[in-house]
């Protein structure tokens, strides 16, 4: 039997009463199993569910030592199962195992070729006490590993459920989605799992993000089926990452990287990725109605640290330039502020604060490659065209407050246009003695300024 302790922020606080279990009531159903069956026929699930380690410093609880009055705690997690998440939402177990003394579980017997699979762990009194989500098929004779059992994995298999319940889509409900935009702080995983209005406000703003960003890359032409493919191998990776010990930080890292290169898979070039990306944080954020003030941080914060990695992919694609470097060094320092934000406001000023820094410093190279022999009134007039360009290229002000997801994608899917449209009338200006390339000034400005909108119309 496998004792839970709680190490803070970075482990699992693991509760048997999880009032959000999905379904049409609070209680969650688990039926079957039926362990055994030909190896051949069958699959292998493995991990383990996060402990933490006492230190003399500082001394942990039992996880049975909540305060919450109206969460019952086993404190501790003595086996784990396979399960099938139902029509209904519910848990068909399929598979069991104990949970070993180090924490780790090898689960076999595991029907082949089945998806939509959670690994369910749970107290010796038989109640559940945390989820981690398997991601694709099993495969037979092959192992799959999950990621370690914590309070935001058991977040991403709530919801998970509560989207399978809604009878959402398999493409909005992917599995490695939900893991690459569900992060959350240890502390906040433990309420919004004990939560059940907070476990639907997370689905439903989870879900309104996916289905923006989905039809911004539908409408770009892109294979979706191709990248969901390669986003499901992608989270496959960073779950034996994790498993293998790698620092969860480290590995959200490598998680991002490879999933930028899952949706240029399908076909899609940087600048579909970053608008998709963008109007997903924006639907997200926008149309969503999470009242819990950190989950909605947490959310927010991961899908802004997507699309400001997709803008510097962007920028990384261009041709080597001043201009280039200036927006390369501003995204990099907003990404840092972003995960150090303590608020949605914060979020959105580090935004705010990089683009405007940008800008300045944009339009300062520019005109200074202006021929000196350039009239002051001609100075002037460029420079007041360069800002109608960056006004034009501001994102974020045309949905900012829009809970219409329409709305936000036909604002995506008609920026770029947009924007190259003000950049021409800034080319237009300029003298013989100056070449701005329109397409890379259009690249440029949308790498700078077609971030999402993050909190509330200042």
């Amino acid at each position: 039997m496998f004792n839970m302790f709680n190490r803070g922020r970075s482990t699992i606080v693991v509760w048997t009463m999880l009032v959000a279990l999905v379904g049409c009531g609070d209680d969650q159903t688990l039926t079957g199993p039926g362990n055994g069956g030909d190896d051949a026929q069958t699959a292998t699930v493995t991990g383990s569910v996060e402990s933490a380690q006492q230190t003399a410093s500082a001394p942990v609880a039992a996880f049975g030592l909540a305060t919450t009055p109206s969460r019952q705690v086993a404190g501790e997690a003595s086996s784990v199962a396979v399960a099938a998440v139902s029509a209904d939402g519910s848990l068909d177990v399929l598979a069991e195992a104990e949970i070993q003394s180090d924490g780790r579980f090898t689960i076999e017997g595991v029907p082949a070729g089945r998806g939509g699979l959670v690994v369910s762990a749970r107290g010796s009194n038989g109640a559940e006490v945390g989820r981690a989500l398997v991601h694709g098929e099993t495969e037979a004779g092959a192992t799959t590993v999950t990621e370690p059992v914590t309070g935001e994995t058991t977040v991403q298999g709530l919801v998970y459920s509560r989207l399978t319940a809604a009878g959402v889509s398999e493409e909005i409900r992917n599995t490695a989605r939900l893991a690459l935009l569900i992060r959350m702080e240890q502390a906040t995983a433990e309420e919004v799992a004990a939560s059940a209005t907070s476990i639907q406000a997370v689905a439903d703003a989870y879900r309104a993000g996916a289905k923006v960003e989905g039809q911004v890359f539908a409408a770009a032409g892109t294979d979706r089926g191709a990248q969901l493919d390669a986003l499901i191998e992608a989270a496959r990776q960073h779950a034996e990452s994790r498993d293998g010990g790698t620092r969860p930080d480290v590995a959200q890292d490598a998680f991002i990287d490879a999933a930028l290169e899952a949706f240029a898979r399908g076909g899609a070039n940087s600048g579909d990725i970053s608008l998709a990306t963008s109007a997903g944080a924006t639907g997200l954020d926008q149309a969503g109605a999470v009242a819990h003030e950190n989950a909605r941080l947490d959310l927010a914060r991961n899908a802004v640290e997507l699309n400001l990695a997709a803008r510097q992919k962007l920028v990384a694609d261009m041709d080597d330039s001043n201009e280039r470097s200036a927006a390369a060094a501003a995204l990099a320092e907003a990404r840092i502020e972003v995960r150090a934000s303590a608020s949605v406001a914060d979020v959105a000023r580090a935004l705010a604060d990089a683009e405007a820094g940008v800008e300045q410093e944009l339009t300062s190279m520019i005109l200074a490659r202006l021929p000196s022999q350039v009239p002051l009134t001609v100075r002037t007039t460029i420079e007041s065209r360069l800002e109608a360009a960056f006004a034009e290229a501001d994102l974020s002000a045309s949905v900012r407050g829009s809970t219409d997801l329409g709305s936000i994608v036909q604002a995506a899917l008609a920026y770029r246009e947009q924007v190259r449209s003000a950049v021409d009338v800034f080319v237009a200006e300029l003298q013989s003695g100056l070449s701005v390339g329109a397409e890379l000034t259009t690249d440029l400005l949308v790498a700078v300024r077609g971030g999402p909108a993050i909190g509330p119309a200042s």
